[in-house]
């Protein structure tokens, strides 16, 4: 989806995301490795990314924001505290101030 390939070419018809929320650990791509091939790309660097993962370790917290993420936040152990947590992080950027690329 990110890479607008195949179907997903049409921005029309899927735009790029206005926030992205990624894990630090996720089979394919780790969100770190996500978090840097973000970075490199012109059309995501004013998309904000939040990491929400359970990892509180120091070392991940940093190498997340060196990375370029916006927020890191700690995944709560209860269904009901990550869906505030969620909607927490999502009602934070929506009343945030953030530049959009001229066209979006």
């Amino acid at each position: 989806y990110l890479r607008g390939l195949g179907c997903y070419a049409n921005r029309q018809l899927h735009p790029l995301p206005h926030l992205i929320v990624t894990d630090q650990k996720m089979p394919r791509m780790g969100g770190l490795d996500l978090l840097a091939w973000l970075r490199a790309q012109p059309e995501f660097r004013l998309i904000p990314a939040v990491v929400l993962t359970s990892s509180n370790h120091h070392t991940d917290i940093v190498r997340a924001f060196e990375n370029g993420a916006r927020g890191y936040m700690i995944k709560p152990v209860r269904f009901t505290e990550l869906t505030e947590a969620v909607r927490t992080i999502v009602d934070y950027w929506r009343m945030s101030s953030v530049p959009r690329r001229e066209g979006c």
